[in-house]
């Protein structure tokens, strides 16, 4: 199986803090300002360098709203010489608003107020970014099974 490197986990880690613990920081802020998330993609795109580097195959799981988040792991997978792609989930807002009231012990501190504030932040898939972006649909009932099944696609991969 794939390593699982999660932005929610690495974020807080950065920050002396247990994956579980409530950060108290509003959106846009303390953990979640700017130089923050920065660091936190940085840490991510080393800590997958590393791991690629060992033989191990590694997924991100974070929201790559930027450019330049989206291309430090395309980076580091071209370094390293291995395979890399985007896998870009999509689900009705309505669902994604009901997962977050419905989340409980979780490292994500995901509320509605972000999920709003994500839009504006979202840059646009360049034309590069599309040729090696799988598309998702996470409203699935086995959205699991969905993930590995598109990735597993998108590489050639005989089916698991």
């Amino acid at each position: 199986g794939l390593i699982r490197l999660r932005s929610d986990v690495e974020r807080k880690r950065l920050h002396g803090l247990a994956p579980l613990e409530d950060s108290q920081s509003p959106t846009g802020e303390n953990l979640y300002s700017a130089e923050a998330n920065e660091k936190t993609y940085d840490r991510l795109a080393k800590l997958a360098s590393d791991l690629l580097a060992a033989g191990l195959p590694v997924i991100a799981d974070s929201a790559c709203l930027k450019v330049r988040e989206r291309a430090l792991f395309a980076s580091v997978a071209e370094s390293q010489g291995v395979p890399f792609a985007l896998i870009h989930c999509e689900a009705p807002e309505e669902l994604r608003k009901a997962w977050i009231r419905e989340r409980k012990s979780d490292a994500s501190e995901a509320t509605e107020a972000l999920l709003e504030a994500q839009k504006g932040w979202f840059e646009p898939l360049t034309a590069e970014e599309s040729t090696y972006t799988a598309h998702l649909h996470t409203d699935q009932e086995h959205v699991a099974e969905a993930v590995a099944d598109r990735i597993r696609q998108h590489f050639g991969l005989p089916p698991g």
